[in-house]
């Protein structure tokens, strides 16, 4: 895999509460690892409970053994979990810290299989010829689209949009969704904050990755700046946060 991070302040918040990390090398029993954290609270708590998350992922993953036979899904899932319980630890005692928690997304690509968890609003798309969410977001907003009760975009949409419903932290254990799906020749992955999703659409995200074909380090670093000042032109409300990884046979053929 080859890859590229960005995280950014934005234009108006005061603290950067994202956290990314990126491992086209073997992480423990993964051939690579992609996480991507959001945290909420106050400042401090925030910025506390996406950090540790991260963290504490890393190290779990660098020391626990998956198991023969366990699927690298059910394996990111249980890290996941063990990640909420640690958190938890922490949220669960008064001082700064009390309730923080964050979103997680994680990914590994092994054998041109992708696999993914979330939790949370954090979203990770397919990208090749069209650009796919994988993930579903975890929110208010998002729930009542499935259940038909607003339609996306609407103000009853944006209104509820920040409301998550389900994050790493605030509860004893936390429900994680899985992924296993292929990833198909010519396509990459994007792991990202809602500060790159709410100001720009996936049309537009689109179109700054296609601006650029080749996956030379020059054409991913165009991408990363390109996007970061695509989201703060639109307006930048909130830190600006994603992980771009391409496998290393597609690009080395491009």
């Amino acid at each position: 895999m080859r890859s590229i991070t960005a995280t950014d302040i934005g234009l108006v918040r005061s603290v950067n509460q994202d956290m990314c990390f990126a491992s086209d090398e073997p992480v423990g029993p993964l051939p690579n690892l992609y996480l991507l954290a959001d945290g909420m609270g106050g400042h401090s708590a925030g910025e506390f409970a996406s950090s540790f998350t991260i963290r504490n992922f890393v190290r779990l993953a660098e020391t626990r053994e998956a198991g023969f036979g366990v699927p690298l899904q059910t394996y990111l899932s249980a890290i996941a979990m063990e990640v909420n319980g640690l958190l938890y630890q922490e949220s669960s005692r008064p001082g700064a810290f009390h309730g923080t928690g964050t979103t997680l997304v994680a990914a590994t690509v092994a054998e041109g299989v992708l696999y993914v968890i979330n939790i949370g609003d954090s979203r990770l798309y397919r990208v090749g010829k069209e650009f796919t969410q994988v993930t579903l977001d975890h929110s208010v907003s998002e729930e009542m689209v499935r259940r038909g009760e607003t339609e996306r975009g609407s103000d009853l949409y944006w209104e509820k949009k920040n409301q998550i419903t389900r994050a790493v932290g605030p509860a004893r254990t936390v429900l994680v969704d899985t992924f296993a799906l292929p990833l198909h020749e010519g396509e990459g992955i994007l792991l990202c904050s809602d500060g790159l999703t709410n100001m720009l659409s996936d049309e537009e995200i689109l179109s700054v990755i296609r601006a650029y074909p080749g996956r030379d380090a020059d054409s991913l670093a165009h991408i990363r700046e390109d996007l970061l000042e695509a989201a703060k032109a639109a307006g930048g409300t909130d830190n600006i946060t994603f992980v771009y990884a391409w496998p290393e046979q597609a690009a080395d053929r491009a």
